[in-house]
């Protein structure tokens, strides 16, 4: 009788992984399942420079507000309320862009969080003070190198008030987000360390909140895959990740007209829901903590 069972569950483990799905030895099927949560983020990091290789780097700021009119409204189907976004911004656009302020005024009126996102890490809270002097900061890292992890478990200290991150989003081995560079799972988990930071470790303060591979597409079949085979934790993440620039999702050339369109479709489906980054963090949490990293 035990073998009969241990193959039983062999089997459905094997069937998952063939089909791209999200389940673990533990996972149950559908009809089992308690109903897993998917929360669905979206964001946008805009860069320090405005140049790079001969390219303007920062957003046209008419551009950009149109398009943030349009995506958080977007997917708000059954009065189940439209897509939440999040915007990162690095110290020389937050301090050189001549309209910063009237971008985070006008957008932080639309439900568009203001996280922190910068590559040097003492420009984190600098980044804080500049957002909270025009509107308010969240307590998202959003893009940070595995090896400052350890370095950021503490308070920043700027020129006026500390910042304290208590969510990471985007965490990356390298800078240029080169080949395999970003960690593309799925799911949420506190990391151990920045050796260890692929544990979950329940002693630790921070929330790394995975992004999965940030693409409409793959958004859309991990969800697909969670509907069918369910998991084995309450709540798990995906983040779809725009660029400022050419405000398509990036490695795609999906614009705002195919964001409402996937986001009206993933709407349809019953365990999706919107949430900004640090808004997954604490679904996450509230849930029971569950770690729910998961990398296809």
């Amino acid at each position: 009788m035990r073998v009969r069972k241990l193959w039983k569950l062999l089997v459905v483990c094997v069937s998952a992984w063939l089909a791209g799905s999200p389940v673990s030895a533990s996972a149950q099927t559908t009809s089992e399942a308690d109903g897993v949560r998917l929360i669905v983020s979206g964001t946008m990091h805009i860069e320090s420079r405005p140049w790079r290789n001969g390219v303007y780097n920062w957003p046209d700021p008419d551009l950009l507000l149109d398009f943030f009119y349009r995506a958080t409204a977007a997917g708000n189907v059954d009065d189940r309320g439209p897509m939440r976004w999040s915007i990162g911004a690095d110290i020389g656009w937050l301090a050189g862009e001549p309209r910063a302020a009237e971008i985070i005024f006008l957008t932080q009126a639309m439900g568009v969080e203001w996280d922190v996102h910068a590559h040097d890490l003492l420009d984190r809270p600098l980044c804080a003070n500049i957002i909270r002097r025009y509107g308010t900061v969240s307590n998202v890292a959003s893009g940070l190198l595995i090896d400052e992890i350890d370095l950021m478990r503490g308070p920043l200290f700027g020129v006026r008030e500390p910042w304290q991150a208590e969510v990471f989003w985007g965490l990356t081995y390298g800078p240029g987000h080169r080949g395999d560079a970003d960690d593309r799972s799925y799911g949420c988990w506190r990391p151990s360390s920045s050796v260890d930071w692929d544990l979950d470790d329940p002693s630790q303060m921070q929330i790394a909140v995975g992004g999965g591979d940030r693409t409409l597409d793959g958004i859309r079949l991990f969800a697909k895959n969670l509907a069918r085979y369910g998991a084995s934790y309450p709540v798990t993440s995906a983040t779809v990740n725009v660029s400022p620039v050419t405000l398509t999702v990036v490695d795609s050339d999906n614009d705002i007209a195919a964001i409402e369109v996937w986001a009206s479709d993933m709407m349809r489906m019953p365990q999706v829901e919107w949430g900004t980054i640090s808004e997954t963090a604490q679904r996450w949490y509230d849930a029971g903590a569950v770690d729910s990293r998961f990398t296809p």
